[in-house]
C-alpha cells in the first residue's frame, strides 16, 4: 500500500525506489521494454524517469495512457525528481475530466484510443528530445486491436531510431499476455524485467 506524507505542499510517496542498475541501458538511443509487476508501476516509473531526467540530464517525453499530467508530475515531485526537461502528452486526463489543457509542457488529448492523434503529438513534440517513455503497453491494448497497437508501436519505433531518440515502454507483467509481449518484443533492441 501506498501512504502519502506532505512535505511543502508537494506529497513524498512512501514507497522504495528501483536500484538504478536496474535501468542500465535505456539511456542509449535503443528501445527498450520493461516488463514489471504492475504493483511497482509507480516505483518503475518515477525510478526510470528519475534515472534519465536526473542521474543522466535527459530531455524526455512522457506519453500517458495510465495517469494524467498531473498524477505524474505530482509522484515525481513526491520523490524529488525533477520534471522541467519532460513533456507530457496525457492522453487519460481529459476523459477523466481534468482540466489541464494550457499547463506548460503538457498536451491533454480525447483518448488512448486514438493512435492518430497520439503519433501526431508525439511527432510536433519530440524533436530536441533525447528519450520517450511510453505508459503502459497493456493499456494501449485496453483500447486499440492488438494490430493496431502492433502497428502503431512499429511506425514509433522507426521514427525514433531515424530521429536517433532511445523509447522506453512499460508493461505491466500481470496484464500483459505472452502473444501481445510477442507482437511487439520483434520491435524492442533490450528488454529488462524488474521484480
Amino acid at each position: 500500500m501506498i501512504g502519502i506524507v506532505y512535505i511543502n505542499k508537494f506529497p513524498l510517496f512512501k514507497y522504495v525506489m528501483i536500484p538504478k542498475s536496474e535501468f542500465k541501458g535505456i539511456e542509449g538511443k535503443g528501445i527498450s521494454l520493461i516488463v514489471a509487476d504492475p504493483k511497482k508501476h509507480w516505483e518503475v516509473t518515477t525510478s526510470a524517469l528519475g534515472y534519465l531526467l536526473q542521474d543522466h540530464s535527459k530531455k524526455g517525453i512522457y506519453v500517458g495512457v495510465t495517469s494524467s499530467c498531473d498524477d505524474l508530475r505530482e509522484h515525481l515531485r513526491g520523490q524529488r525528481v525533477p520534471d522541467a526537461d519532460l513533456f507530457v502528452i496525457d492522453t487519460i486526463g481529459k476523459s477523466a475530466g481534468a482540466n489541464h489543457m494550457r499547463q506548460e509542457n503538457c498536451i491533454m488529448l480525447d483518448a488512448p484510443s486514438n493512435l492518430t492523434d497520439i503519433a501526431i503529438a508525439i511527432d510536433q513534440h519530440v524533436h530536441g528530445r533525447d528519450f520517450l517513455f511510453l505508459d503502459s503497453l497493456p493499456t494501449m491494448f485496453l483500447y486499440n486491436p492488438p494490430q493496431s497497437v502492433a502497428k502503431f508501436i512499429h511506425f514509433l519505433t522507426v521514427k525514433l531510431k531515424s530521429l536517433n531518440i532511445g523509447a522506453i515502454i512499460i508493461s505491466l507483467s500481470k496484464y500483459s499476455e505472452e502473444e501481445i509481449q510477442n507482437l511487439v518484443l520483434q520491435f524492442m533492441d533490450n528488454v529488462i524485467e524488474v521484480k
